[in-house]
């Protein structure tokens, strides 16, 4: 740091007599402020993934959905608690919006058909009423109100030979604190059967007093508890019989329609606890998956050895499109990390895709009407190292989140900002989209309008909103919206829709799949046309994988699409580059996270990266126009590149100091990338989950770690580079930032930068989802003290200040708001000096 000698010397050396450093009042202070109010949260109670839970896709007469059951994270209308929702192909909600099964866990879900139509039959642990309920599309209801006192762990449908009927299993022992009383006859039994004619529940004899099952030192009625984990309804050829494992000395066990019998002698293996029946091309078996997970096949007979590489004990049948499959899971405790998903094809074990962060629970085969796909529920953040909130989807080559996740009770955020003008008058507005119902107390569902004073609803979305982008497609400017959404004001439009300033449209037939996440304007030579990139496999019914093209008439494929989702799209040096957890591209392996479509066939580019690239955008860091990548990688080509880099049509770079910080970047996940000049000069703003940025090749005389080269600078989830350095800007925020937009709110100051996220303050001020930084113009650059000139006053003001770090940037001398008060700083100065200001 430069100290007043220095600065006295630097002043005798410029013929300028030192004085005290003058305020900088005439300065113009840049800072956060919010927008308003901001944006509202999502009052919908969701769900906490549990270890017990289980998912299943049913039609309740609305359409086919994903039903998942967990714990509770909200409480509903009159005090009452949810333990199930659903996933629509658009949004996760309860069901009915004011109301849903009552109880703190709830622990299984089936389908089944009682004789009065197909219904949802939830059952667990319920605070309300009693532990299975049932849904039939309209209404909620008790299912032998006040008979059972037991925690259900298990359903399933199984015919006896006298017609289906629902089974459920549960822990032997009473719950403590039940609100039904004393157990009634037969709550006490492990496992027992719904009998519709006479509305009761009729037991299937207590695994504790059945004499062909030994259960030395079984616990009394209501003290401790003897679970039965997992039945199964499977025909060996004999007949349809009803199958248990659990936590009885047996292990596995079979109803033979009076009695239960042990299905092997001496069973000398560990705690079973998951069935599933599946055929493998030689007939149906049973699995049957341990603690540990091991899986062994049965179907008569004894156990073989386990099923090499195969593990789990909660399991899907599933056809990919590639052959029917067993996939499983081993379920474990929360806090357990690196799961992963298995199938199963009959000959071969095979990993799906890569690991989770956190426990998978449940895993479901569901058909929302775009394709069958897999999908999986539990308590994790990432899935193969892509943000995915307790629910992912597999779509046959990679996976990714389901729409924005399992959340808590205000899980809203912004995604996606853009400017543009709608031909309304008012001129350009910024355009808002994300997950939230309300924005400054204005209802509009995952889109809104701002015109720099005030909110306005344009219609919304029947989901959220992922991406934003204005295109003028030969119809006039419109903007359009992606996400995941079946409707866009009141008009049928499938995960895409076109608003023109007055009224909605679909777009070609709509995107066929579950999300559009990102989508940019390109010219490969043909004219301008809008890209769309996300997940899906068609649009307007033609078959796309990930990506396609929309000329504002027609859509067309680029060369057999992507394999993997795609998060970012940007448009460089004529070519189109895709952003993503890509492993190919038109058959080509792209063994990193990003490809590029030069508009007739796809290519690498450069090394291969270890992660996901999640945003993209074009900037001129002084050294020509290059391409900006930011994303969960750490790594491109063996290089370190902590998740920010630079492609300049040749090669990677990584925005750090090559021998003292290799690598650089942020400490954690980058969203979001903009070029903006804030008044001081064009710089890069980066966002996302990172606190922290390293690197920076600066001159030796400021200081830092090494050879001059600054230490890890504190930015808290968005930082700015220019001229080699990073800077934070103020204070931060308090959580992630998802999209940044440039904004001119027509007040006559300079283009604000605009954040938004699931953050609720900005510097320090409370702003809900969304915040502004106002930049500065000086009426005269140099002119720090606003004297109306450039003179003494401000040479002084810097060299007071000198190499020193100042907070907010922008203040004390620092003119171009790098955050420092250096060489660059003074050169603005003196090359202003003695000027008059206009």
């Amino acid at each position: 740091m430069y100290t007043a000698p220095f600065a006295a010397a630097l002043a005798a050396a410029l013929s300028i007599a030192p004085l005290n450093a003058p305020a900088d009042a005439g300065q113009c202070q840049q800072a956060w402020e919010a927008i308003f109010n901001g944006v509202g949260a999502d009052p919908s109670p969701l769900l906490s993934p549990f270890r017990t839970s289980t998912a299943v896709s049913h039609n309740d007469g609305a359409g086919p959905a994903l039903y998942v059951t967990g714990a509770t994270l909200g409480i509903g209308p009159g005090g009452a608690v949810y333990g199930a929702i659903r996933w629509n192909g658009e949004e996760w909600a309860r069901f009915p919006p004011a109301g849903g099964p009552p109880g703190f866990l709830s622990t299984a879900a089936v389908s089944f058909n009682d004789g009065s139509g197909p219904a949802l039959y939830v059952a667990g642990v319920h605070t309300i009423g009693d532990y299975v309920r049932k849904w039939d599309g309209a209404a909620w209801s008790d299912v032998g109100l006040g008979q059972l006192n037991r925690i259900v762990l298990d359903a399933t449908v199984h015919d006896d030979g006298n017609g289906p009927a629902l089974y459920v299993a549960f822990e032997t022992s009473e719950f403590p604190g039940s609100p039904g009383g004393a157990p009634t006859t037969g709550s006490s039994a492990g496992v027992t059967r719904w009998d519709v004619a006479t509305s009761t529940w009729v037991p299937l004899i207590d695994f504790r007093t059945n004499e062909g099952i030994p259960c030395t030192g079984c616990p009394q009625a209501g003290v401790g508890a003897r679970r039965v984990l997992a039945i199964a309804s499977y025909d060996n050829g004999t007949g349809a019989k009803l199958y248990a494992v659990g936590e009885f000395d047996a292990k596995f066990v079979v109803w033979n329609g009076a009695a239960w019998d042990p299905v092997l002698p001496n069973p000398i293996f560990g705690e079973l606890e998951g069935l599933a029946v599946f055929n493998d091309g030689t007939g149906d078996a049973l699995y049957v998956g341990d603690s540990d997970g091991n899986v062994f096949k049965w179907s008569g007979g004894m156990f073989g050895s386990p099923v090499t590489g195969f593990i789990g004990n909660s399991f899907a049948v599933h056809d990919d499109g590639s052959g029917s499959a067993l996939y499983g899971v081993r379920r474990q405790d929360a806090g357990q990390n690196t799961m992963r998903v298995f199938r199963w094809d009959g000959t071969t074990a095979s990993q799906v895709g890569e690991t989770f962060n956190g426990p998978v629970y449940a895993l479901a085969s569901h058909n929302d009407g775009s394709g069958s796909r897999l999908y999986v529920y539990g308590g994790f953040t990432e899935a193969s190292g892509l943000p995915a909130s307790n629910a992912a989807v597999w779509d046959g080559g990679a996976w990714a989140p389901l729409g924005f996740g399992v959340g808590g009770p205000t899980s809203s955020s912004v995604e996606s900002l853009a400017t543009f003008n709608d031909g309304s008058g008012a001129g350009p507005a910024l355009f808002v989209g994300g997950e939230f119902s309300t924005i400054d107390g204005v209802a509009a569902q995952g889109v809104a309008r701002w015109d720099g004073s005030s909110f306005a609803s344009i219609g919304g979305v029947t989901g959220s909103v992922i991406a934003l982008q204005p295109f003028t497609d030969g119809a006039g400017p419109s903007i359009y919206v992606g996400g995941a959404f079946g409707a866009a004001g009141g008009v049928p439009a499938q995960n895409l829709a076109r608003w023109d300033g007055a009224s909605w449209s679909e777009v070609g037939g709509g995107v066929q799949g579950l999300q559009v996440i990102a989508m940019t304007v390109h010219n490969d030579g043909s004219g301008p046309a809008l890209y769309i990139g996300g997940v899906f496999s068609g649009v307007g019914g033609v078959a796309a994988s990930n990506i396609a093209r929309w000329d504002g008439a027609t859509w067309s494929t680029l060369g057999g699409g992507v394999q993997g989702a795609v998060f970012s799209l940007a448009s460089y040096n004529g070519d189109l580059y895709v952003g993503g957890p890509i492993t190919s591209a038109g058959g080509v392996p792209i063994n990193g996270g990003v490809a590029r479509w030069n508009g007739s066939s796809w290519s690498t580019v450069g090394g291969s990266m270890n992660g996901a690239v999640l945003g993209m955008t074009v900037h001129d860091d002084g050294f020509g126009p290059a391409l900006f990548v930011g994303g969960t990688f750490t790594s491109i080509g063996g290089a370190p590149a902590n998740r920010v880099a630079r492609w300049n049509g040749a090669a990677w770079s990584a925005l750090g100091h090559a021998t003292v910080t290799p690598g650089g970047g942020a400490n954690a996940w980058v969203w979001a990338l903009r070029s903006f000049n804030d008044g001081s000069g064009p710089a890069l703003y980066i966002a996302g989950d990172f606190t922290t940025v390293t690197g920076g090749a600066v001159d030796s005389l400021r200081g830092g770690d090494d050879a001059g080269v600054r230490s890890t600078v504190v930015v808290n989830r968005l930082a700015r580079w220019r001229n080699g350095q990073w800077s934070a800007l103020g204070t931060g925020f308090d959580s992630s930032v998802r999209a940044l937009a440039a904004f001119d709110d027509g007040s006559g100051d300079p283009l604000s930068l605009i954040a938004g996220g699931d953050f609720s303050a900005a510097g320090g001020v409370p702003s809900p989802r969304l915040s502004r930084w106002r930049g500065c113009v000086l009426p005269c650059p140099g002119d720090l003290t606003g004297s109306g000139s450039v003179g003494f006053d401000d040479l002084n003001l810097i060299l007071s200040n000198f190499g020193q770090t100042v907070n907010p940037p922008g203040t004390g001398g620092d003119v171009n708001g790098d955050g420092v008060v250096d060489f660059n700083d003074m050169n603005a100065v003196l090359a202003a000096f003695g000027m008059p200001c206009p």
